[in-house]
């Protein structure tokens, strides 16, 4: 494994199935849960209601990407933070943008997120880890930040906020793939 995800909530069973001959990355957020499939890059957006866990429910919607080693964050108002490649074949991103529930782009969080491997939330922010920085995202007001890391060659893979802290914790590493301990 090249990354762990140390998250703890609640259990929920959501009544439904994804099919893929690769990895699929699943981010509940905002009541509602993103599946991003590797292997299709197509992402599934789920209600998390009560009436969509005892149901088996049909995705809410559909967003159509390019395959790649992606993430995929749902937000209020039907819109979506997507990774996307820089060019077709590309195993990891290279920045994150917002589309609405027709798939059509509402506007580019950032293109300069060289192998963005790791993303996080809390509240109204998103973070975002690559090579060389850390992307953060105001989803309310729209604005986007980028913290450099000391050593551009510098990765953050994993980040991790907690609802009790002001904190963001992130692994760094100047190797391209750190093992895991």
């Amino acid at each position: 494994s090249d990354h762990d995800h140390p998250y703890a909530e609640d259990a929920k069973v959501l009544n439904a199935t994804t099919e893929s001959n690769k990895p699929a990355h699943v981010v509940s957020f905002n009541n509602q849960v993103a599946v991003f499939n590797d292997d299709s890059g197509i992402v599934h957006v789920y209600k998390t209601d009560e009436h969509a866990i005892d149901a088996a429910p049909a995705f809410q919607y559909e967003y159509k990407g390019t395959p790649h080693h992606g993430v995929a964050i749902p937000l209020q108002n039907n819109e979506l933070a997507v990774s996307f490649v820089a060019k077709e074949g590309d195993a990891l991103p290279a920045g994150v943008k917002i589309v609405n529930d027709k798939g059509e782009e509402q506007h580019v969080i950032t293109e300069a997120c060289t192998d963005l491997h790791g993303a996080a939330y809390v509240d109204n922010t998103l973070a975002f880890g690559c090579i060389g920085s850390v992307v953060l995202y105001d989803v309310a007001t729209k604005e986007t930040n980028e913290i450099a890391l000391k050593d551009e060659a510098g990765r953050v893979s994993t980040l991790k906020f907690t609802d009790d802290s002001d904190y963001l914790l992130a692994n760094y590493s100047v190797n391209k793939a750190p093992a895991t301990e």
